[in-house]
């Protein structure tokens, strides 16, 4: 498992940006004392670990880390099984953290990504590599549940975002396109009419009448 803190870029060469850190924990199979951080003896049993856990800034995890590294660098006696004994503690929780997602069929697993990725332009490659299966199957399994493919979904997801933005702050139909990833405005009205059948200055207009005068 790889741990990457969300907002620092990561490069697969010597370019590292400033200020990112590489934590290596290295294991080993040997004998192992009575944990002195967890109530259970550390045994030879394993888990499966998700291959990605979401939602992790609003958890004591990095916190969590911190400490495993400050005990890793103490030479006191026992601290190389607190070490042990406090990273595995992290991991079964990471499990647990993760449990919810992989119990979630395909079909939710991808509304749930669409959703966390509603302002973005995805193609059906991204899709693809994201989630390790065809695009064909993937939208296929989508489809039979939402009644429609993963990137006419997406657009409507979009499309939505983008009306109750329009409903509920003062920005330019412009900028809003251009944060839900449209680059010329001019498509982004036309893909709006396509889904409400007016235009998003129009939208607007009736939002702000309705709220006076309804």
């Amino acid at each position: 498992m790889i741990l990457l803190k969300q907002g620092t870029h990561q490069y697969g060469t010597k370019l590292i940006a400033a200020g990112t850190s590489w934590i290596y924990a290295h294991f080993y199979i040997g004998k192992i004392v009575k944990s002195e951080v967890l109530d259970f003896p550390l045994d030879s049993s394993s888990i499966t670990l998700p291959k990605m856990v979401r939602n992790l800034l609003q958890t004591d995890f990095s916190q969590r880390l911190k400490q495993v590294i400050r005990l890793s660098e103490s030479n006191k006696t026992l601290c190389k099984n607190r070490v042990s004994s406090a990273f595995q503690s992290i991991l079964l929780d990471l499990y647990e953290h993760g449990k919810p997602a992989l119990q979630k069929d395909l079909s939710d697993q991808i509304l749930d990504y669409l959703q966390c990725r509603v302002s973005d332009t995805l193609s059906g490659r991204e899709i693809e590599q994201d989630f390790h299966l065809t695009y064909q199957y993937l939208t296929r399994t989508f489809s039979e549940k939402n009644g429609m493919g993963i990137l006419q979904f997406h657009a409507r997801l979009k499309m939505q975002a983008a009306a109750r933005e329009l409903r509920s702050s003062n920005k330019s139909i412009s900028s809003i396109a251009t944060e839900f990833g449209f680059s010329d405005a001019l498509y982004f009205s036309k893909c709006f009419r396509k889904q409400f059948g007016i235009s998003p200055s129009e939208y607007r207009k009736n939002q702000i009448f309705d709220a006076f005068f309804c």
